[in-house]
C-alpha cells in the first residue's frame, strides 16, 4: 500500500491495489447500474454497495495495522492519510449512485423525454473514478491531472441539461425535480473523482489545495 513500505509489508502492496481496484469498480458499476435504470425505464432499481463498505473497512484497517506495526514518517504517513482520505470520496460515490437509483425509480413512474446527455455524463463520471484509481496504483501525476481536468466537461453538460430542462415547457414539477437531482448527484460524482485525484497528487507530491501554500500543515 505505501510506496516504499518496510520489507515486511511490501508483500501486501499487490493485495491493496487489487482492493482499491475493486472498490472502484464496485462504485463506478453501481452508478451505470442506476444510469441504466433510468433509460430502461425502470421503477425498481436497488443499488447494494454492501461490498463497498466492506472494501472501505479493510483498507482502513490495513491502514491502522501499517500505522501500529511500523509508525510511518514522512512519505508512507504521507501516504496513509491520503488513502484515508480517498475512501470516503469513493464511499460517497457509492451514496450517490442510491441517490441517482432512487430518483430515477421515482422518476420513470411519469411520462417525459429522456436526456440522453445522461449517459455521456455518466460515462465521463465513471471513467473519471477508474482513471484516478489508476492515478494512485500507477504512481502517475500526469494521469491524476487528466482525472481534474475533465471535470469541466462535466460542468458544462450540468448545466447544457439544466438548461434544457427550465426551457422545456409542459413538464411535470416532479420530472424537473427528479431530474434535477439526477444530474446533481452525477455531477457530486465526478467532483468526488476529481477530489480523489487530487488525494493522489498529494499522496504523489504533498501538495494538496486545501492549504493556501499548496501543501499540509500536518506534514
Amino acid at each position: 500500500m505505501i510506496r516504499r513500505p518496510p520489507r515486511s509489508t511490501q508483500s501486501r502492496s499487490s493485495a491493496a491495489s487489487d482492493v482499491y481496484k475493486r472498490q472502484a469498480d464496485s462504485v463506478s458499476g453501481n452508478i451505470t447500474q442506476a444510469v441504466n435504470g433510468y433509460f430502461n425505464r425502470d421503477t425498481n432499481v436497488i443499488i447494494n454497495d454492501d461490498l463497498i463498505d466492506q472494501l472501505e473497512k479493510v483498507i482502513q484497517e490495513q491502514c491502522v495495522d501499517l500505522m501500529v506495526s511500523f509508525t510511518p514518517l514522512a512519505r508512507d504517513l504521507r501516504v496513509i492519510l491520503g488513502i484515508l482520505k480517498l475512501i470516503t470520496d469513493l464511499e460517497r460515490i457509492g451514496d450517490h449512485a442510491e441517490d441517482i437509483a432512487i430518483f430515477s425509480n421515482a422518476l420513470n413512474k411519469h411520462e417525459y423525454e429522456q436526456l440522453e446527455q445522461v449517459k455521456e455524463m455518466a460515462n465521463i463520471a465513471t471513467n473519471m473514478i477508474k482513471l484516478a484509481i489508476d492515478a494512485f496504483v500507477k504512481d502517475d501525476l500526469e494521469l491524476a491531472k487528466k482525472v481534474i481536468a475533465q471535470d469541466e466537461k462535466i460542468d458544462k453538460l450540468y448545466f447544457t441539461l439544466l438548461k434544457k430542462l427550465m426551457d422545456t415547457k409542459g413538464l411535470e414539477n416532479e420530472v424537473i425535480v427528479y431530474h434535477t437531482l439526477i444530474l446533481r448527484y452525477l455531477e457530486r460524482t465526478a467532483d468526488h473523482a476529481v477530489n480523489v485525484a487530487e488525494w493522489v497528487i498529494y499522496i504523489i507530491s504533498g501538495y494538496h489545495k486545501s492549504n493556501p501554500d499548496g501543501r499540509f500543515t500536518y506534514v
